[in-house]
């Protein structure tokens, strides 16, 4: 798995303290991702502007200028960003109410210490691998999730990822195709270097080509059909999911 986290606080001890703690678990634990360290709300503000996007974000409430409360509605409102879970920290324990349209998915009390920081990214992560009826895929620096069961297909268009789902949704973003069929569940099967299909969507199956059950026709590429005609014969003996 890999995180994007972020540290906001005006006090450097701090940043660097959580820096060193966040480092060792995600060691620990074998995960990769990138840790951010910002000791100012107006400069985090820049950077998030510039398209740094982030999964987790520690933010301290009590800030010279510009305090965590308004970074997190900056976040939620200004940049329309609801997937970014915002942990706050401060020694004041009084900001219910303001925190209560942010959103934020914890408050630390200040001074904490390691098992503390430990057991809210457990805590987060968990609930992240949980969460395994999901796509999950980064568009214009937003996290965004789409059920597997609603993908009919991805189609592969030039340096962007279609996905076209049911009800004549659609969704697109940056990426390769090649990179998404192993973070995708066994019922999707490739039918080319375009296309990669939801047999639980499939309609028809024929020898060049498949239709799905919104009618789009797709054509199987000859390199292709032997390895699709395992994933079938696989998919009649053990099913879908949704």
């Amino acid at each position: 798995m890999e995180y994007r986290i972020g540290i906001c606080d005006d006090e450097i001890s701090t940043c660097s303290y959580m820096e060193m703690a966040i480092h060792n678990y995600m060691q620990w634990h074998g995960y990769k991702g990138d840790i951010y360290v910002w000791d100012s709300a107006a400069t985090f503000i820049d950077e998030l502007t510039n398209k740094i996007d982030l999964d987790i974000l520690f933010l301290d409430i009590k800030m010279p200028e510009i305090n965590g409360v308004d970074v997190g509605m900056y976040i939620r409102e200004q940049i329309d960003d609801s997937g970014m879970k915002i942990v706050y920290m401060s020694s004041a324990t009084d900001y219910a109410l303001q925190l209560f349209k942010v959103h934020p998915y914890d408050f630390l009390v200040k001074p904490f210490n390691d098992k503390v920081i430990f057991d809210v990214l457990d805590k987060l992560i968990e609930a992240d691998e949980k969460n395994t009826n999901m796509f999950m895929f980064r568009k214009r620096g937003d996290k965004v999730s789409v059920r597997f069961s609603d993908i009919i297909y991805f189609q592969s268009d030039k340096k962007h990822i279609k996905i076209i789902m049911t009800n004549e949704r659609e969704e697109a973003y940056i990426g390769k195709l090649s990179d998404e069929i192993c973070k995708i569940p066994c019922f999707f099967a490739s039918i080319g270097k375009s296309y990669i299909i939801n047999l639980n969507h499939l309609y028809e199956c024929h020898a060049e080509n498949v239709i799905m059950d919104n009618g789009h026709i797709l054509g199987i590429s000859k390199m292709y059909r032997d390895t699709f005609g395992k994933s079938m014969a696989q998919f009649r003996i053990y099913g879908g999911a949704e």
